[in-house]
């Protein structure tokens, strides 16, 4: 060490090398930068001309669809399933032809498993009773069906 120095002898020369270094990882980042950012300037260009080539796509089968004589996507997979009830009117007609309009949770959850699982239940869950349970349950919140004690009740309608 220098005598009136705090410094160590040649921690000049290392500052100045750890200083050039840092400029230069400074430059490289800058550099990548850059890059990413014509990179992303290049991907919302090629997104934009997929979202418009798919728009086209979807305009020529609808068009394609009209001329053959096809219904609607949409329209043709609603069509398909018109005669299966779903979740809610299924429970109200099974509270309906309960004796009393009522029924124990657990059998009322299980008959509605069933029906899901045959599927003469329109839904396209992966867990019927998680679903049932949820119905149930946003119906009685909303007042549409009571529960007293274990049992699910169809109120009489006023």
């Amino acid at each position: 060490m220098g005598e009136n120095s705090k410094t160590p002898p040649g921690a000049k020369a290392l500052v100045a090398a750890i200083d050039g270094r840092i400029e230069e990882l400074r430059a490289h980042g800058d550099a990548m930068m850059r890059e990413v950012q014509e990179y992303d300037t290049r991907l919302g260009a090629l997104m934009k001309e997929m979202r418009a080539v798919g728009q086209e796509v979807s305009k020529l089968e609808s068009l394609k669809r009209q001329y053959l004589g096809r219904p609607a996507k949409a329209d043709a997979k609603g069509a398909n399933d018109d005669h299966r009830p779903g979740a809610t009117p299924a429970i109200f007609r099974l509270l309906q032809t309960a004796r009393d309009h009522r029924l124990p949770m657990d059998n009322l959850v299980q008959r509605m498993e069933g029906a899901i699982k045959a599927g003469s239940v329109r839904t396209d869950t992966t867990d019927p009773r998680k679903l049932v349970s949820s119905v149930i349950g946003n119906l009685v919140r909303a007042g549409r069906l009571l529960r007293e004690g274990d049992e699910v009740i169809l109120p009489d309608e006023k």
